[in-house]
């Protein structure tokens, strides 16, 4: 029988709530130089064992990143330059979602000229070593190929195998941020952090594990040996959208900058919830599917799943994947990956989205059920959208071609301003 499934009801399986925890280790009124791009080599020396592996590029790309924002003005320092890395994987123009660790290095056994570490290694429940695909640091080292040594995790290294680096560190940082990225299916269940044979007062001592902002496991490393840092149960590991951690977890970083018209910052109205009334789908089933749904904000940041804070769906049945809604990327043709659910018609299918706060949306783009393997029919043909149960759009939406390539042409953008200085401003999707 149709009825309601919200996320957060405690009697419904389907139950759903994130919550932030933001870490009060990082200082937000910290002032971070903005580096430059240089091209890497194509390989490294690094050594897994005995296989060596392709170029690991930085995690992320400071100049890429304010480059993209908004109508930002930013000078860059003439003296930065040197910063090692392509394929930026924290540009706000191309997020990469995925699972993001940081390691916040707190202090070192009592030197106070440099740090030292010999590597960082992510590993499985069975310990099974996790490979990492991009590495970088905050703040950015002036030698930033010396990440390299990180992942270098032969036990035996000489002095300029040994990642290093001079300590204490400016007064603005209060930690050292190692930030690693691995693929999205893989689960790490252990942080192994290691101090070389040799190490002296310069080794790593006290460190903490994020996920996201989420303190996940903290530790004390021994000279001369490592530690196996177990990451809590309870928290987990969840996927991270690589500009939205920049933008948390280092928020100096992100000036304010809004969209703005001719007069200025356009006055986007403060919403708390988004209604999704379905009227119809391109076929006479009794499915309807969906693919995911973006929000933008005023400052074109796109939300993410700690944004929401419930998820309601009401007048339909079996309902598969609500959470998985607002997920990162819809760049997906598998089902499990959609928003499926039953509805007899007898009422209209709503989908309320819930936010933590109120947020001055800009835009929201609806995917529509894009699985390769299903009827594509199965998706929404019409709907009606409210804003705090206001109406602002009525229409159609585009139908999906079943495809990764040429999705998001797909997609249907539906703007909250009619400015078309606004609605011509670049749109930055999910690659």
């Amino acid at each position: 029988m149709a009825g309601v499934i919200s996320m957060n009801s405690k009697q419904n399986l389907l139950s759903y709530k994130s919550t932030r925890d933001m870490s009060k280790i990082l200082n937000p009124q910290a002032k971070i130089k903005t580096p430059g791009i240089q091209k890497p080599k194509n390989q490294l020396d690094t050594v897994f064992g005995s296989h060596s592996v392709h170029s690991i590029p930085p995690s992320f790309s400071f100049r890429d990143f304010q480059k993209k924002l908004p109508h930002a003005q930013i000078k860059l320092d003439n003296n930065l330059k040197n910063h090692y890395g392509v394929n930026s994987t924290l540009s706000l123009s191309r997020p990469v979602c995925g699972k993001m660790i940081t390691v916040q290095i707190l202090s070192n056994h009592g030197s106070n000229s440099k740090i030292s570490l010999s590597s960082i290694v992510l590993l499985d429940e069975k310990r099974r070593q996790i490979e990492i695909k991009a590495i970088s640091s905050v703040p950015v080292l002036s030698n930033p190929k010396n990440l390299e040594n990180l992942i270098n995790t032969n036990l035996l290294k000489d002095d300029l195998e040994v990642f290093n680096m001079d300590w204490p560190l400016p007064q603005q940082y209060e930690s050292l941020s190692i930030i690693i990225t691995i693929d999205q299916g893989n689960h790490p269940k252990y942080v192994r952090i290691w101090n070389s044979k040799n190490s002296d007062d310069s080794s790593t001592k006290n460190v903490i594990i994020l996920n996201g902002v989420k303190q996940i496991g903290s530790g004390e490393i021994p000279k001369g040996f490592g530690v196996d840092i177990e990451i809590q149960q309870e928290q987990g590991m969840e996927q991270s959208n690589s500009t939205l951690l920049l933008q948390e977890l280092f928020p100096s970083l992100m000036p304010e900058k809004k969209l703005e018209d001719s007069f200025g910052g356009y006055p986007f109205q403060n919403t708390q919830k988004i209604s999704l009334e379905i009227l119809s789908t391109y076929c006479d089933e009794k499915y309807i599917g969906i693919n995911g749904i973006d929000f933008y904000n005023d400052n074109y940041q796109k939300l993410i799943d700690l944004d929401i804070k419930d998820i309601i769906v009401e007048n339909c049945s079996m309902v598969q994947n609500h959470s998985a809604l607002t997920r990162c990327s819809k760049h997906s043709v598998n089902d499990h990956d959609m928003f499926l659910a039953e509805t007899n018609w007898t009422q209209r299918p709503i989908i309320n989205f819930v936010f933590r706060n109120k947020v001055r949306l800009s835009k929201i783009v609806i995917w529509n059920w894009n699985a390769e393997k299903r009827n594509l029919k199965f998706g929404i043909k019409s709907l009606i959208l409210r804003a705090d149960d206001k109406l602002f759009f009525a229409g159609t939406v585009r139908l999906a071609n079943g495809r990764i390539y040429g999705m998001e042409y797909c997609s249907t953008e539906i703007w909250l301003t009619d400015m078309k200085s606004i609605r011509d401003y670049e749109n930055y999707r999910d690659d």
